[in-house]
Protein backbone atom coordinates (compact mmCIF):
# COMPACT_ATOMS: atom_id res chain seq x y z
CA UNK A 1 0.00 0.00 0.00
CA UNK A 2 1.05 3.78 -0.88
CA UNK A 3 1.51 5.51 2.86
CA UNK A 4 0.54 9.24 2.77
CA UNK A 5 2.20 11.75 5.16
CA UNK A 6 0.37 13.91 7.49
CA UNK A 7 1.11 17.07 4.79
CA UNK A 8 -0.66 14.75 2.06
CA UNK A 9 2.73 13.85 0.56
CA UNK A 10 4.36 10.49 -1.00
CA UNK A 11 6.00 8.55 2.30
CA UNK A 12 6.92 5.29 0.60
CA UNK A 13 4.90 1.81 0.45
CA UNK A 14 4.32 -0.84 3.16
CA UNK A 15 3.76 -4.53 2.30
CA UNK A 16 1.49 -6.13 5.44
CA UNK A 17 0.20 -9.96 5.70
CA UNK A 18 -3.35 -9.69 4.86
CA UNK A 19 -3.78 -11.80 8.05
CA UNK A 20 -1.95 -9.15 10.24
CA UNK A 21 -4.68 -6.66 9.12
CA UNK A 22 -7.60 -6.00 11.85
CA UNK A 23 -9.30 -3.10 10.77
CA UNK A 24 -9.28 -0.55 8.37
CA UNK A 25 -10.04 3.14 8.30
CA UNK A 26 -11.94 4.43 5.47
CA UNK A 27 -13.53 7.64 6.39
CA UNK A 28 -13.29 10.65 9.01
CA UNK A 29 -11.93 14.33 10.00
CA UNK A 30 -8.43 12.94 9.11
CA UNK A 31 -9.06 10.90 6.19
CA UNK A 32 -10.97 13.74 4.34
CA UNK A 33 -8.13 16.21 5.20
CA UNK A 34 -4.76 14.46 4.44
CA UNK A 35 -7.20 13.15 0.80
CA UNK A 36 -7.59 17.00 0.51
CA UNK A 37 -4.15 17.95 0.89
CA UNK A 38 -3.40 15.21 -1.31
CA UNK A 39 -5.07 16.97 -3.97
CA UNK A 40 -4.15 19.94 -3.22
CA UNK A 41 -0.23 19.26 -3.48
CA UNK A 42 -1.01 17.04 -6.82
CA UNK A 43 0.63 13.99 -4.94
CA UNK A 44 -0.20 10.75 -7.04
CA UNK A 45 0.02 7.01 -5.37
CA UNK A 46 2.64 4.69 -5.94
CA UNK A 47 1.74 1.63 -7.72
CA UNK A 48 5.01 -0.55 -7.92
CA UNK A 49 4.77 -3.98 -9.51
CA UNK A 50 6.10 -6.34 -6.88
CA UNK A 51 5.78 -10.02 -6.63
CA UNK A 52 4.54 -11.17 -3.80
CA UNK A 53 4.68 -14.81 -3.93
CA UNK A 54 6.95 -14.84 -1.22
CA UNK A 55 8.48 -12.92 1.13
CA UNK A 56 11.94 -13.04 -0.56
CA UNK A 57 10.25 -12.34 -3.96
CA UNK A 58 8.98 -9.29 -2.24
CA UNK A 59 12.38 -8.01 -1.25
CA UNK A 60 13.52 -8.43 -4.22
CA UNK A 61 11.11 -6.97 -5.94
CA UNK A 62 11.11 -3.72 -3.87
CA UNK A 63 14.78 -3.41 -4.06
CA UNK A 64 14.08 -3.53 -7.67
CA UNK A 65 11.65 -0.78 -7.65
CA UNK A 66 13.28 1.77 -4.67
CA UNK A 67 17.20 0.77 -4.30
Amino acid sequence: MSLISDAGLPNGVAIVFANDITRIRWEGNACACIQELMQVKGCVLLKPVLDLTSLEAVLQSVQRCFG
